[in-house]
């Protein structure tokens, strides 16, 4: 069982994927208050370390793999994209670390304004540095509806090792090319007219999506799309009265899905309101879910590193 370290580990999204790919994570590092508490109540048994600044080889179990998503303010195109001039770069910590450590698996994440933060320039960085110590490096954006998420969420994930060994990125290109399952749910998830503007009815074809298996979105008269289990088109997104399909894990269990098809039913979105409403700690709430990495991206990913390890392994 490959072994994790967690480095901005926020509220485990990335984590949390891993271990269902079949990883067991050793430790996370969390500066922020409230998603440490959320991590202590999920992996009460896990190291947990506050400052990247004051963690390394003396005081970090070895591992197999580190993960983090360091921090995307320098290169998010809402902000001032001051990059590498930004005192919230941390690239430098989290590489620092890495060579420390000497995981054999890197994975890190940010959003896809990281490709051509600098013109590019801080992207080669981290090739460079990355290369620079002996690994092979693969990247691709991926986004959450490829994994059936009604929203776009677009993110780009490095995967770096040491062996030599290709993980993903190619069969991520193949398999994000379906129409219903990247393009048109891209499009969809954002546009309230998709019927209208689509010319929606009847039924679509999808390709293969991330996983590759063959799905089939279903876009009924009333212009609301049954997609990889999800009922309500792109209105459903931002209305807290919407109904969506919940399956329960023994739900899914009973119905005879692999792990790989229930990574797919999505569980209705928490009801976290956007008003004042009383809900306890809700700015925190909603900033550590806008932060968080979508846990069915990191097992995706997790389970290539899984399978590319293995093979490896038996040569």
């Amino acid at each position: 069982m490959l072994t994790v370290g967690s480095l901005f580990a926020g509220i485990g999204g990335i984590d949390l994927g891993l271990e269902r790919a079949g990883m067991q994570t050793k430790w996370q590092v969390e500066i922020d208050p409230f998603c440490l508490k959320v991590l202590d109540k999920h992996w009460p048994k896990v190291d947990k370390y506050e400052d990247i600044r004051e963690v390394g080889s003396h005081n970090l179990a070895p591992v197999d793999l580190i993960c983090g998503g360091f921090p995307c303010q320098p290169h998010s195109l809402a902000g001032k994209r001051e990059a590498s001039g930004d005192e919230r770069d941390l690239w430098g910590e989290m590489f620092r670390v890495i060579c420390e450590v000497k995981p054999r698996w890197v994975l890190a994440e940010n959003v896809p304004g990281l490709l051509s933060s600098e013109v590019g320039r801080f992207f080669g960085r981290v090739l460079r540095d990355l290369a620079s110590v002996g690994y092979d490096v693969e990247w691709e954006s991926l986004p959450a509806a490829a994994f059936g998420a009604p929203h776009i969420r677009e993110r780009v994930f490095i995967v770096a090792n040491t062996g030599g060994l290709r993980c993903y990125t190619g069969r991520a290109k193949q398999s994000l090319q379906g129409v219903g399952t990247y393009g048109k749910a891209r499009e969809d998830v954002a546009n309230a007219k998709c019927r209208e503007d689509h010319g929606i009815g009847g039924n679509s074809k999808c390709g293969s999506n991330a996983m590759g298996r063959k799905e089939q979105a279903t876009f009924c008269d009333d212009g609301q799309t049954d997609y990889n289990g999800l009922d309500g088109c792109s209105e459903d997104v931002a209305n807290d009265d919407s109904v969506r399909v919940e399956r329960t894990r023994s739900e899914q269990q009973a119905t005879g899905l692999d792990e790989c098809d229930r990574m797919y039913w999505w569980s209705i979105e928490p009801d976290v309101g956007r008003v004042a409403n009383g809900v306890p700690s809700r700015v925190d709430r909603l900033r550590s879910l806008g932060n968080a990495v979508v846990p069915q991206a990191a097992e995706w990913i997790g389970r290539r590193i899984i399978e590319s390890n293995s093979n490896k392994e038996q040569k």
